[in-house]
């Protein structure tokens, strides 16, 4: 008969063992083709926009205001200018990066924790159909799956460093000579 630490060694065996399947299915849903990564042509800049983050996370020290002002700086020192809410506004698109991170500890071990960082660059958009329906859309977007210690779930912020760096390629590969 299996003990109770048998099983739990099992769940996290068979978890690991899907995890690199579920990073391949979120993967093919990133919108980073050549069209959407048109949509970043001409920006004048964007706002940033950080969702608040599980109290675990902020336990661990990556508080709401220091993704943002880390993203931020990040953005800054590619070139890419940040805007203020009364800015965005006035730009054409109201162009923001949106940055969801989501952590949640394990049923199956206390330590283990899943995570996903989703950003997307989130716009004004039109029907073509009809050009007086416009709402905001997702025109360019990426993320990621995992799993994290708890010890380690400060960590999240170098992965979304990361991930916005994938933003900012996909931006200067549109944007050559503007920054």
């Amino acid at each position: 008969m299996a003990t109770r630490e048998d099983k739990r060694r099992g769940y996290v065996l068979c978890l690991l063992a899907i995890l690199p399947l579920i990073a391949m299915v979120s993967s093919s849903y990133a919108l980073n083709t050549e069209a959407n990564r048109t949509t970043l042509k001409g920006l004048v800049g964007i706002k940033v926009l950080v969702e608040d983050v599980a109290l675990e996370v902020e336990k661990s020290g990556l508080t709401k205001d220091k993704l943002q002002a880390d993203v931020e700086i990040q953005l800054k020192k590619a070139g890419i200018r940040v805007l203020t809410q009364e800015e965005v506004l006035k730009t054409p698109g109201e162009p923001y990066l949106y940055i969801n991170i989501n952590a949640a500890g394990g049923k199956v071990q206390d330590s283990l924790y899943s995570y996903t960082i989703d950003i997307a660059l989130i716009q004004n958009i039109f029907l073509e159909r009809d050009p007086k329906a416009n709402t905001y859309g997702a025109t360019w977007s990426t993320g990621g799956v995992g799993l994290i210690e708890k010890e380690s779930l400060n960590q999240l912020g170098e992965s979304l460093s990361n991930i916005v760096d994938f933003f900012i390629e996909a931006y200067q590969s549109v944007n050559k000579g503007k920054q």
